[in-house]
C-alpha cells in the first residue's frame, strides 16, 4: 500500500514517526491473495470504488446492491478492513486532494499495471491513470496521443473523455459515465461507431508489409523458446501452424481499432457511445477486430461461454450484411478476419502473460477458449483427434495430474490407435469431462465409470476417435498396485507441456500393469528396467526381473503387492466389493450391438467393414465379430453333400446371381431353411456376443432376401421375405453402400449397369421405408465414393449408441 501512495505522489509511512504527522484512515477491500484491490478514505460516504466495478451478471448486481446497503446503513466499519497511514509533512500531489472525495483501484497485476483513481473535486468527477511500470507509461502515452487526435475530429457516433492534464506517467481525464448505461450486446450504435472508426483510417496492405504481422511472427518464435512452463505449448504450435499456412502476399484491410472494445469500457448515451480506455488503440488492425473482441470478451469473462456458443453469438450479432459494412474493400471473408483477430489478440496476451508473475483465474478462462477457437482454424495438417489431444494437455497444464505410459513425443504425434492414460483425482476428471463435452471439435462423448477410473470415448466431427482413461486409484481387479499420491506429488512438465510422473514411478506402474494383466512388457518400455535395476527396493528388484522376461519373479511381485497396507484388512474387503460391483455394472451396461452392411457387389462393403472393424477394436477397445450374410447356426446346404470346407470354398468362388434354381417349391424350402437359421441364430448372436459386449458386423444381411433373392439362388415373392423380416430382432444400425454404375464396374464387373441401377433403387427405397417406420433403429444409405468420408459418416452415426 505504501508503494501505491508513492505512485500517487505522496510520501507515507505505516507508523507515526518524525516528519510523518498527518494521519490518513482508510478502508480496504483486498484481492484473494491479500493484496489491496480497492482503497478509499473513511470519510468518503459513497461507494466511489464501484466506478471501477463492471456490473453485468446477477452476481455483480448482487455485490453492488450489498455494498450500497452497507453504505446506506453506515456499516462500513463492521464490514471493511481498516488501515492507517501517516503522510509526510508538506507531502502533496497536484493530481489528487488526499482529503477529498476519492477511491483508488490497484489495477491488474502484470507489466501493464496502473493505479486508477476516481476523484471528485469542485463537484466535477474525473479519473486519473498512474503508470507503475514502463509498459504502462507507454500505454498511457499512446492513449493520451490518441485522445488528443480524436478531440480534433467532429465525431458523429461516439465521444471520448477530455484530458485535464497529463505527465510522462499519468493522465487525468473527465468521467464520461454519467447518465449512461452498459450494453452487453453488439447493437446498431456499436456498429455505427465501428464504421466511423473504420472510415477514419481504412487502408489495404499486403501482410508481408504489415509491421504487426512481422512482429507477431517474431513474438511467437520468442514464446516458443520461452522457458515459462505455464505457457500452453500445444497452443503455440497450433498458432505457428496457422501462421505458416497463410500466404504473406495476401492483401488485407486495416483500420483504426480501440484494441479493448468491451462492454465495460464504454457507456451508451441515447444513440452515441462514450468510450474510454484507449491505451491499446492502434491505427492499423485487421477489419472487424473490435467487433470480434467485444463479443469474445463478454462471452468469456462475463457469460463464461464456450467457443461453440461464442461463435453463435458472433454470427447472430455480426451477420454477413453487417460485417460487409466493416469490410470496406471486400478483400477477404469474415472467417479470415476472425482468424486474424484470434492470432493477433492471442499472441499479444500470451506475451503479456509470460511477463506476469501471477496469473489470475480469468487468464485460464481466456486461454481455454482461445485454444478451442484456434483449433477450428487449422486445416489439413492435423486431424481433429490430434488437435483435441493438444488442447487437452494445455487445459490440464494448471491442474494436478500425471500422464501414465506417455511416450516422449508431442500429443499430436501419438498413434491414432493409442489411448491417453491420466492419473488424477475425481475433481480433475469432472473438469476434464466438462471440457470435452463442450469442445467444438467433439461430436459425441461416451463416458464409462468404475470405482477407480473413468473412460471417455470421444468422437470428433471428422470421425476420428480419442480414448482417455482418468485413473484415481491404480488397481487391477481387486488389487491396488501403487498409491496415487506418489505419482501426483513430484510431477515435472516436459518440453511438450505434459506433466509426467517421476520416471521410477512410471517404471513401477508399467511393470505392474503388464504383470497383473498376464502380458509381456512391450519392447518400447524395456529401457525403464535400468531405473528399477539400480534401485535397492524389493518391488523394484522383482519388477526388474519381470522386465527381463523372468516370469519366475511374478509370484514374488504378487506377494509383495498383496501384503501392502492398501491391500490388507478392510481395504482388501472394500477393493473386492468394488471389483464385484464394477464387474456387474460392466456386464449390465457394456452391451454390444449388431451393425449390418448391404450393397451390390462392387459397392465397397468388404473394405469398409475391414476399416470399421479395425477402428472399433483398436480405438474403442471393443471386441468385434464379422458374420457373412446370416448367423450360420445351420450349415450351408451344400455342406450336407460336399462337406463344410468344400461348400464354403465353392460359395466364395461362385459368382453372384449365377444359381440355376427355377423351382418355387425348392426356393420356399431353401428360404425356410435360411429363415430358420436367422430365427435361431439371432438369439445365439444376442446371448453369445451382444450381451458380452461384442459388436457384430454383418457383411450382407437379410435385406438380400427382400431385394436380391436371386443372389441366394431363390425365386420367392418379395412379400414373403418382407413378412419374415417383421418377426426378426432388428439390428441397431443398417447401412446400404452404393455408388454410380461406372464406379462399381470399375471395381468389379460382376453385374451389368441395368442390374446395378435396379438393385440400388430397390435397396434405397427399402431403407427409406424402414427408416421412416422404425423409430428405434437406423437405416442409412451412403454413397461410397471417398472411403474416409464413408468411414467417418458411419462412425458418427453409431456413436449415438453407447459402445
Amino acid at each position: 500500500m505504501k508503494e501505491l501512495f508513492q505512485n500517487m505522489g505522496f510520501t507515507v509511512s505505516q507508523k507515526k514517526e518524525e516528519g510523518y504527522t498527518q494521519s490518513l484512515h482508510l478502508y480496504v477491500i483486498s484481492n484473494p491473495d491479500g493484496t489491496p484491490r480497492w482503497i478509499w478514505p473513511q470519510h468518503v460516504k459513497q461507494p466511489l470504488f464501484l466506478k471501477f466495478y463492471n456490473v453485468s451478471a446477477w452476481r455483480s448486481h448482487l455485490f453492488k446492491s450489498l455494498i450500497q446497503l452497507v453504505f446506506l446503513i453506515r456499516a462500513q466499519r463492521f464490514v471493511f478492513k481498516k488501515a492507517e497511514l501517516f503522510l509526510k509533512e508538506n507531502s502533496s500531489s497536484s493530481l489528487l486532494n488526499i482529503n477529498g472525495q476519492w477511491a483508488a483501484f490497484t489495477g491488474t497485476t502484470g507489466p501493464n499495471n496502473k493505479t486508477l483513481v476516481y476523484h471528485i473535486q469542485n463537484k466535477k468527477a474525473h479519473f486519473i491513470k498512474i503508470a507503475t511500470t514502463a509498459n504502462a507509461a507507454e500505454l498511457i502515452a499512446n492513449e493520451t496521443k490518441l485522445l488528443k487526435t480524436l478531440a480534433k475530429r467532429e465525431l458523429q457516433t461516439f465521444f471520448v473523455p477530455e484530458i485535464n492534464s497529463h505527465t510522462t506517467n499519468s493522465v487525468s481525464f473527465s468521467d464520461v459515465s454519467q447518465q449512461g448505461r452498459r450494453s452487453q450486446k453488439l447493437s446498431q450504435s456499436h456498429l455505427n461507431t465501428l464504421l466511423e472508426l473504420n472510415d477514419l483510417s481504412a487502408v489495404k496492405m499486403q501482410l508481408q508489409d504489415y509491421d504487426l504481422w512481422q512482429q507477431m511472427k517474431l513474438d511467437i518464435l520468442e514464446l516458443k523458446q520461452n522457458g515459462d512452463s505455464r505457457l500452453p505449448k500445444s497452443m503455440l504450435r497450433i498458432i505457428d501452424t496457422i501462421i505458416n499456412s497463410i500466404d504473406s502476399s495476401k492483401t488485407i484491410e486495416l483500420s483504426l481499432s480501440h484494441g479493448d472494445f468491451t462492454p465495460w469500457n464504454m457507456f451508451l448515451k441515447k444513440y452515441k457511445l462514450a468510450i474510454y480506455d484507449w491505451e491499446l488503440a492502434n491505427p492499423l488492425r485487421p477489419a472487424g477486430f473490435d467487433a470480434f473482441h467485444f463479443i469474445m470478451q463478454q462471452g468469456i469473462l462475463v457469460e463464461r461461454k464456450t467457443w461453440r456458443d461464442i461463435l453463435l453469438d458472433i454470427r447472430q450479432q455480426l451477420p454477413p450484411e453487417n460485417f460487409a459494412l466493416l469490410n470496406t474493400f471486400n478483400l477477404l471473408p469474415m472467417e479470415d478476419y476472425l482468424r486474424f483477430y484470434l492470432l493477433f489478440n492471442t499472441v499479444y496476451y500470451l506475451k503479456l502473460y509470460s511477463q506476469q508473475e501471477k496469473w489470475h483465474t480469468q487468464v485460464f478462462w481466456l486461454l481455454n477458449v482461445w485454444n478451442e477457437a484456434l483449433s477450428t482454424c487449422v486445416k489439413n495438417k492435423h486431424s481433429q483427434r490430434e488437435l483435441l489431444a493438444m488442447n487437452l494437455f494445455d487445459f490440464l497444464l494448471p491442474k494436478n495430474y500425471a500422464a501414465l505410459k506417455f511416450p516422449d513425443i508431442a500429443p499430436e504425434q501419438l498413434s491414432e490407435f493409442s489411448d491417453i492414460d491420466l492419473c488424477a483425482g475425481k475433481e480433475v476428471n469432472r473438469q476434464l469431462q466438462d471440457f470435452i463435452v463442450q469442445h467444438p471439435l467433439v461430436y459425441s462423448v461416451h463416458t464409462g465409470k468404475k470405482s477407480f477410473m473413468a473412460t471417455h470415448r470421444i468422437f470428433c466431427n471428422d470421425g476420428s476417435i480419442l480414448c482417455i482413461d482418468v485413473i484415481w486409484k491404480l488397481k487391477r481387479k481387486n488389487l491396488e498396485m501403487l498409491e496415487i499420491k506418489n505419482f501426483l506429488t513430484n510431477t515435472s512438465i516436459n518440453e511438450f507441456g505434459i506433466k509426467m510422473p517421476e520416471a521410477i514411478e512410471n517404471s513401477r506402474y508399467i511393470g505392474l500393469f503388464y504383470l497383473l494383466n498376464n502380458a509381456p512388457i512391450p519392447e518400447k518400455y524395456r529401457p525403464y528396467r535400468t531405473l528399477l535395476y539400480k534401485s535397492n527396493k524389493v518391488l523394484d528388484i522383482l519388477l526388474s526381473s519381470y522386465y527381463a522376461v523372468d516370469n519366475g519373479s511374478k509370484k514374488g511381485v504378487l506377494t509383495y503387492v498383496k501384503v501392502q497396507h492398501y491391500n490388507n484388512g478392510l481395504n482388501y474387503q472394500i477393493n473386492t466389493l468394488q471389483y464385484v460391483i464394477d464387474t456387474l455394472r460392466s456386464y449390465i451396461h457394456n452391451r454390444g450391438m449388431v451393425i449390418t452392411f448391404s450393397g451390390v457387389d462392387g459397392a465397397g462393403k468388404s473394405t469398409v467393414i475391414d476399416k470399421i472393424k479395425s477402428r472399433l477394436e483398436k480405438q474403442l477397445r471393443q471386441p468385434v465379430i464379422v458374420l457373412r450374410h446370416r448367423p450360420s447356426v445351420l450349415p450351408i446346404l451344400s455342406a450336407l453333400t460336399k462337406g463344410k470346407a468344400a461348400a464354403e470354398k465353392a460359395s466364395v468362388e461362385r459368382l453372384p446371381r449365377t444359381g440355376g434354381n427355377k423351382s418355387t417349391l425348392s426356393s420356399l424350402l431353401r428360404f425356410g431353411y435360411y429363415y430358420t437359421d436367422y430365427v435361431l441364430g439371432q438369439f445365439v448372436v444376442y446371448f453369445k456376443y451382444v450381451l458380452r459386449g461384442y459388436i457384430v458386423l454383418y457383411d450382407r444381411y437379410y435385406f438380400d432376401f427382400i431385394n436380391d433373392a436371386r443372389r441366394s439362388n431363390l425365386q420367392i415373392p418379395e412379400s414373403i421375405s418382407k413378412a419374415g423380416f417383421s418377426l426378426l430382432l432388428k439390428p441397431k444400425y443398417n447401412f446400404f453402400l452404393y455408388a454410380q454404375p461406372e464406379v462399381i464396374l470399375n471395381r468389379k464387373k460382376e453385374l451389368d449397369r441395368e442390374t446395378i441401377l435396379e438393385l440400388t433403387g430397390k435397396y434405397r427405397q427399402l431403407f427409406n421405408e424402414l427408416d421412416q417406420s422404425d423409430t428405434v433403429n437406423t437405416y442409412k444409405s451412403i454413397e461410397n465414393l471417398e472411403l474416409d468420408e464413408t468411414i467417418n459418416t458411419i462412425i458418427k452415426t453409431i456413436t449415438h449408441h453407447s459402445v
